[in-house]
């Protein structure tokens, strides 16, 4: 934006959503300085692994979501 004089340009970037890997792969405070969004990635909470196709962002848990990951 600074070189081009466009002003209404953001910068984001797309983050992990799981604890473990936040902690190893990113400084929040740090990089937050820097970006205008910060975009959580809430996909694959359900996958091939399960028996059955779960929606990627349900409103609410559904009774067979179990755990606490985030």
């Amino acid at each position: 934006a600074k070189d081009n004089k466009k002003t209404k340009l953001l910068l984001s970037v797309n983050a992990a959503a799981i604890p473990a890997t936040i902690e190893r792969a990113y400084e929040v405070n740090k990089i937050a300085l820097h970006f205008d969004f910060i975009n959580v990635m809430t996909y694959d909470y359900h996958g091939h692994w399960e028996p059955v196709t779960g929606h990627n962002s349900p409103l609410y848990r559904s009774s067979a979501d179990s755990g606490s990951k985030l």
